[in-house]
């Protein structure tokens, strides 16, 4: 009976292990077990994503790092400098993976989330590659879309307010007719400037991908007028531009992409300014074969864990600021997304010298653009 009920057992164990290989073998999503970098197992998925087609013909195990570096760029940066070499607390942390996008194919992401602490799991680490780009570019699409309505409409709604309530609240025998007039096309220009903004919001509505930057570019001599522009919309009244790189140089990026950026990193240098009114440095200088964008401002300082998961998806970081403010929800991490799609990278850190953060930016250039 002993003896029955353990073949039983194995009988039943061998079973689930076969249900369990059934499934993983047909799963959409790649599946690994690593040994620290050394791959171990992986999925018909996992091989196609990473371009193991050999994996079982391989004398050596591969190393994952590796495979993966042939088509992806590890983001973000300041968590997969200690790969494999992950803490326990970060046990489940999901890690990034992008292809930039090329003249042919658009950027793909995926997602990596680990179950097993690669120092304490004897069995190994299961690594998880979902991929996500659907849902980034959904994400993103809802981002840019609100981003551009607070960014089109304010200014010309409180011109055209203004002026209405002056006019309203005025009386006619304190006003003379040149002011009435002024006040009237003070209305009037507000109104043609909000009709305008609609248009092109209902025109981004109804094809989201203008967003994208396949065959578009950024040139570099418009961004003093665009970093102009929105200062002046969000009211920020003390900003500087450093412009080191040649002006002539364009970025493979789209105007409406770049505009985003922009707008996110200072609408966040302002909310999170202990004042709300910052004192910004935005600089432009050519590292290499990059072009980087700096923007500095003299906030507050951010702690060891936002430094290294800001950049993170669905990472929320406000209660660490006043717990009052709107968080940083997804602009950073769409922001970097952004960057990322199209082969660049980003990096923040804090100020050495006073209060305040750096965002470093940095873009591929069109060399025949």
């Amino acid at each position: 009976m002993r003896t029955i009920t353990r073949l039983n057992r194995y009988r039943r164990l061998v079973e689930e292990r076969a249900r369990f290989e059934w499934v993983v073998e047909r799963a959409e999503d790649g599946f690994l077990l690593l040994d620290g970098d050394t791959i171990l197992y992986a999925n018909p998925q996992a091989k196609v994503l990473l371009e193991l087609d050999e994996f079982d013909q391989r004398s050596e195990q591969p190393s994952f790092l590796a495979a993966v570096q042939q088509s992806f760029r590890c983001e973000p940066q300041e968590l997969w400098a200690r790969w494999p070499y992950l803490e326990i607390g970060e046990n489940g942390a999901v890690l990034l993976l992008v292809a930039p996008e090329t003249a042919s194919s658009a950027a793909t992401f995926l997602e990596m989330s680990i179950y097993g602490a690669a120092l304490s799991d004897r069995h190994g680490q299961l690594v998880r590659l979902r991929n996500i780009t659907a849902e980034k570019t959904t994400i993103r699409d809802m981002w840019s879309f609100h981003t551009m309505v607070m960014h089109k409409l304010n200014t010309p709604m409180h011109m055209m307010l203004g002026s209405m309530e002056l006019l309203t609240l005025s009386s006619p025998d304190t006003m003379s007719k040149q002011e009435v007039i002024d006040l009237v096309e003070s209305a009037s220009g507000g109104a043609r400037r909000i009709f305008d903004a609609v248009s092109d919001v209902l025109q981004f509505a109804s094809t989201p991908s203008m967003i994208s930057h396949i065959g578009e570019h950024f040139c570099l001599d418009d961004l003093p007028q665009l970093i102009d522009e929105i200062s002046s919309q969000l009211g920020l009244h003390d900003v500087q531009l450093d412009a080191d790189a040649p002006p002539e140089i364009t970025l493979p990026i789209s105007s409406r992409a770049m505009e985003s950026i922009m707008f996110e990193l200072l609408e966040n240098s302002k909310k999170f300014h202990p004042s709300n009114a910052p004192s910004l440095t935005v600089r432009t200088a050519m590292e290499g074969d990059r072009v980087c964008v700096t923007v500095q401002d003299d906030g507050i300082h951010l702690s060891p864990e936002q430094l290294g998961r800001v950049w993170l998806p669905y990472y929320q970081g406000e209660r660490y600021f006043t717990g009052e403010v709107p968080g940083m929800g997804l602009g950073l991490s769409v922001v970097a997304s952004l960057v990322w799609e199209i082969g660049g990278d980003c990096h923040i850190a804090n100020r050495t010298d006073s209060p305040g953060v750096t965002v470093r930016l940095r873009f591929p250039f069109d060399d025949d653009a």
